[in-house]
């Protein structure tokens, strides 16, 4: 049987769809809001000319929008373009002529960056209202297990950035590696810090996904009232982490993980918190 990636959330809407499933700055969408949102932007998306196999990029600081696109992409057959916001206009004129997204979503800081040639729209108030006019209607377009659902391009370092094509049945182990590997379960909280364009965010965000409460996405590389806000009241459990952090961090009895080197964390309770380093 074929695999879709937007399956997962579509099973968590049916049997979960008040339960919590992102929180961003003060907003918390549940899983049904969530395949709500992702099947209005699919259908958008469609009313725009988009077909199977077309691109969408995305340039943006992490946001909601990122769960909301990479779901309906894969239910409308598309392909998601994460795009680091990082990159020179060079790099990044590279990158889009590669992929050659039919369209492109960005911040509004970001949009000056991109080619004159590009499809833009911004991620402001219109980009809300522009979404919600679609019908919320699952599109649910026949996808084939391999066939690309994220397209994520590499660094450079030894030339021009590579596309690396990520199908359907690549991001399903996900959610079987963080239940069986990780030990994720419905009263997980997941911290999802790093840069979504990546595959250590993307990735472990999509990881954090299946069968927990909350995930909770930082906008900020420094929010330090955010991670105190968040462990105060929503308990956080896993989050995903380089090795440099286990070097900062220091385990301690009363407060279980404290920051010393950066003082992100001076107060935070993280009794519950359980580090998950990439590279060791």
């Amino acid at each position: 049987m074929d695999v879709n990636l937007a399956d997962m959330l579509r099973e968590f809407a049916l049997q979960r769809a008040d339960a919590p499933c992102l929180s961003h700055a003060e907003a918390t969408l549940s899983f049904g809001e969530l395949h709500t949102r992702s099947s209005q932007l699919a259908n958008a998306l469609l009313e725009r000319g988009l077909r199977a196999g077309d691109r969408v990029a995305i340039i943006a600081r992490n946001a909601p929008v990122f769960y909301e696109l990479v779901f309906a992409c894969a239910k409308a057959g598309l392909i998601m373009l994460p795009v680091n916001w990082r990159l020179s206009p060079r790099e990044l004129d590279d990158v889009l002529a590669d992929a050659a997204p039919g369209l492109v979503l960005a911040d509004v800081e970001f949009a000056a960056n991109l080619p004159e040639a590009a499809a833009v729209i911004l991620l402001d108030e219109g980009f809300n209202a522009w979404r919600s006019k679609a019908s919320a209607i699952d599109p649910g377009v026949a996808t084939a297990t391999t066939d690309p659902v994220l397209l994520l391009y590499t660094s450079g370092t030894t030339g021009r950035a590579k596309g690396a094509m990520i199908s359907h049945r690549n991001l399903s182990f996900t959610s079987r590696m963080a239940r069986e590997i990780w030990g994720f379960g419905p009263d997980s909280v997941n911290l999802v810090a790093g840069p979504l364009f990546h595959i250590g965010g993307i990735g472990y965000g999509m990881m954090a996904s299946p069968g927990v409460d909350t995930r909770c996405c930082c906008r900020s590389p420094r929010p330090a009232p955010r991670w105190q806000q968040w462990c105060g009241t929503a308990l956080l459990t896993p989050f995903w982490c380089l090795p440099l952090f286990r070097v900062w961090w220091k385990p301690t009895a009363s407060t279980g993980w404290i920051c010393p080197a950066c003082n992100l964390l001076p107060t935070a309770p993280l009794q519950s918190v359980k580090p998950y380093c990439c590279g060791q």
